[in-house]
């Protein structure tokens, strides 16, 4: 596992866009755990966010591999099968993480769910800050 996370950040056709979203997305964190202590300052909110941001960057690493893997598939059923699978465990562990959350309440889910809208929010800026490059990419 840990070999193939090094493969996607140094051989991917999506390192670039994986690293912005997990170094930006520690930012953002780290942002929103800022403005959290001006609201109220409390502990289960920063180990939220940082659950959430772990949460966040494991199911983009897992999302880039499941991309990388059906892009060379031939057989269109087995490609949406894993496709499924790949969203369906993401799903199952963002809600397991909220679930934990309410009922022990060690951290706080809100912190666990705020990250996860942060890669929306990255490609974006990426995709306007860099336009225009000679690569061709966004």
């Amino acid at each position: 596992m840990i070999k193939n996370i090094r493969h996607l950040f140094k051989s991917s056709p999506m390192s670039r866009e994986l690293s912005a979203i997990v170094c930006m997305g520690g930012v953002l964190t780290a942002a929103a755990f800022l403005i959290s202590l001006i609201i109220s300052p409390d502990f289960s909110m920063f180990s939220g966010l940082l659950i959430g941001w772990g949460c966040m960057a494991v199911c983009y690493v897992y999302l880039a591999d499941t991309v990388n893997a059906i892009s060379q598939m031939k057989d269109v059923r087995k490609a949406k099968r894993k496709m499924r699978i790949c969203y369906m465990a993401r799903f199952a562990l963002l809600f397991s993480l909220c679930f934990i959350g309410f009922e022990t309440s060690l951290y706080n889910p809100l912190g666990v769910l705020i990250p996860q809208f942060f890669p929306k929010f990255i490609l974006y800026y990426v995709h306007f800050v860099k336009k225009g490059k000679a690569d061709g990419r966004t």
